[in-house]
């Protein structure tokens, strides 16, 4: 990414949000282009195929990413239904597959936790009998007797 100029770096990050490959290219260029025609459209492709400007590609769409989650996330929390639909999109449309493998990685952790809260929720619970003294309805129904037994005066 180094090898790129500051003005080609610009211009690929408006070329990143406009898409305008053919506007990237001039603009990114030193010089007045000459070619035309055939010529110019075998350069601009060379240009967009090199190696330094897709790594900065990559590079700067996954910062971006990274920013749009992170800012996602800010202030509010996001509840797993929604973080599995969400890595489930980026997942479809992603196409490195590097990148592709470490977020299948994330949405399969991220189901299987969803599975072990399931078996916390399917856990069988046992509950010790309350002894008669510590019963409300006992005490009551004592206290009632109680008051009954006592003659009014």
């Amino acid at each position: 990414m180094s090898q790129l100029t500051e003005k080609e770096r610009f211009c690929l990050q408006a070329y990143l949000i406009t898409k305008d490959k053919k506007m990237a290219f001039v603009c990114s260029r030193e010089k007045p282009l000459k070619s035309e025609g055939e010529g110019f459209r075998v350069n601009l492709s060379k240009w967009f195929n090199s190696d330094k400007v897709q790594a900065f590609i990559q590079e700067y769409q996954t910062q971006a990413r990274a920013s749009d989650i992170d800012r996602g996330m800010e202030g509010q929390d996001i509840g797993k239904a929604e973080l599995v639909r969400e890595l489930t999109i980026l997942f479809r449309r992603e196409k490195d597959p590097k990148l592709k493998a470490d977020i299948g990685m994330k949405l399969a952790d991220l189901q299987q936790m969803k599975k072990e809260q399931t078996e916390q929720e399917e856990q069988i619970k046992y509950y010790l009998p309350l002894q008669c003294s510590k019963c409300a309805l006992y005490l009551k129904e004592k206290e009632a007797i109680g008051k009954a037994g006592q003659p009014e005066g």
